[in-house]
């Protein structure tokens, strides 16, 4: 009790103004605000090097993000009640494979320079879907904005949240996008054809989509959707959510840091907002509760470090490019024959 009852103590001189501390809070005053400014510059920092150096030139995001984005993806259709996805290992090779293929050859769009199509992919490693759609990401340095990007367009918003998606399967690769680094991500979506356990031997030759709807991302747009369904009679024909279990919604500790650590600038802003909301609110009570002495050192000391966050937050708003989705009169419709 009087442990705690002393830390209640230290904690009031240092956040809260009052006789016994002379007004003067302790967090405000010079040797706090120097050590908190370098804790600050150290956290900048960290963010900084992820974010230019640990996620586009290491395999880091290759490991741990697409965990982070199946887990988003989940949240997405839970929240739209819809059943969630669980990771299909052809899915993610063929995602892998059409990842590796566009930073090879530098190209971001669903049909590849020598004419592959998303469906090719999938034939390639034997899955054969009733339903199945593609999303993809280049030139982004966090998992939360690239979600969030997918679910603002309605080509890419259809795909995640299509009820009829049991599976899904993502690959990552780095390479290089119109003369710059750049992280490629693919997203595939199916439902199997049947609940039977499929081949896992390579098919040749993919039977061409019914449907195909395709969001066409403008230059320098992060992300672009596309999605297939089968003739409507053999749709029609088969409940498909019967042939798949849904995973619960991931909830550890382990999804957590994933999503953390691979949405650096999310995270970051949240954590100098927070801080400048404490710092802004225990400056006005530094100066509101005794108004009539007022310290100069104790202003100066809330000022610099509300500097200081904001500067950070304007700086990494400023450099962290703009994600651009294709508008709605962009998306084309193309029928083929069976």
């Amino acid at each position: 009790m009087r442990r705690k009852r002393s830390a209640l103590i230290r904690i009031h001189h240092y956040f809260i103004p009052h006789k016994h501390n002379g007004y003067r809070p302790h967090v405000f005053r010079f040797a706090s605000v120097l050590v908190i400014a370098l804790v600050l510059v150290v956290l900048e920092s960290a963010y900084l090097i992820q974010t230019n150096f640990i996620l586009p030139h290491t395999n880091f995001l290759g490991a741990v993000l697409p965990g982070a984005l199946i887990s988003l993806t989940n949240d997405d259709r839970v929240a739209n009640d819809v059943p969630t996805v669980i990771e299909n290992d052809q899915l993610t090779q063929a995602a892998q494979d059409v990842a590796n293929d566009m930073a090879t050859k530098g190209y971001f769009a669903h049909i590849s320079p020598d004419g592959k199509d998303p469906w090719y992919w999938l034939a390639q490693v034997g899955y054969k879907y009733q339903y199945a759609g593609e999303n993809l990401a280049v030139n982004f340095t966090d998992s939360s904005a690239v979600e969030s990007a997918w679910m603002a367009s309605p080509t890419h918003h259809a795909n995640i949240v299509k009820p009829q998606y049991t599976q899904i399967g993502i690959g990552v690769a780095n390479g290089t996008y119109q003369g710059k680094d750049a992280t490629f991500v693919v997203s595939f979506f199916g439902t199997p054809e049947t609940a039977l356990s499929q081949s896992q031997e390579p098919v040749a030759v993919a039977s061409p989509p019914k449907a195909v709807e395709v969001g066409i991302a403008s230059p320098v747009a992060v992300s672009t959707g596309t999605s297939t369904t089968a003739p409507i009679a053999q749709i029609l024909g088969t409940q498909v959510q019967a042939t798949a279990t849904p995973a619960i919604l991931p909830s550890s500790i382990t999804n957590f840091f994933t999503t953390v650590t691979t949405s650096p600038t999310s995270t970051i802003t949240k954590i100098l907002s927070v801080l400048a909301i404490i710092v802004l609110v225990l400056l006005v009570v530094a100066i509101v509760v005794k108004i009539s002495v007022q310290f100069i050192e104790i202003i100066a000391g809330g000022l610099i470090l509300l500097l200081i966050i904001l500067g950070f937050l304007f700086f990494n708003g400023k450099s962290v490019p703009k994600i651009q989705i294709s508008s709605d009169n962009q998306s084309a419709v193309s029928n083929s024959g069976t």
